[in-house]
């Protein structure tokens, strides 16, 4: 099975981002964190949220794998074959109501950041 870290480290590659800037866009404090990242068996939701945005990729591409022992190497169980696809689409359906989320959060904080701006006005 492939750990997350190895999907990391390939989306960050295609991504053509340096990873001065993935650290900067994460909010790391260094770039050494990217690496330290890529090295984890598994990763905070919130932050594979950040990652998908920043890669451009969907949750899925980092979840929607299936390490079954096979004795073809060709040959997938069709039972895992199945659960595999209607688990892609909960996650990306998830995914999808997640972004939709985080742009309303953004227009809140944007509404907020007006209201203090304003009120500033005001107490002048």
């Amino acid at each position: 099975m492939k750990k997350i870290g190895d999907l990391l480290k390939t989306a960050r590659k295609e991504s053509g981002l340096t990873v001065d800037q993935i650290a900067v866009e994460l909010g790391f404090a260094t770039r050494s964190s990217v690496y330290q990242m890529e090295g984890r068996d598994k990763l905070d939701f919130t932050l594979l949220k950040k990652v998908c945005t920043l890669y451009n990729k969907p949750i899925s591409y980092f979840v929607d794998y299936v390490d079954t022992p096979k004795t073809d190497k060709d040959e997938l169980n069709k039972s895992e074959m199945a659960y595999s696809k209607s688990d892609k689409s909960f996650v990306n359906e998830i995914y999808e109501k997640d972004q939709k989320i985080i742009s309303l959060q953004d227009k809140i904080i944007d509404l907020q950041r007006e209201i203090i701006d304003l009120t500033k006005k005001v107490k002048d």
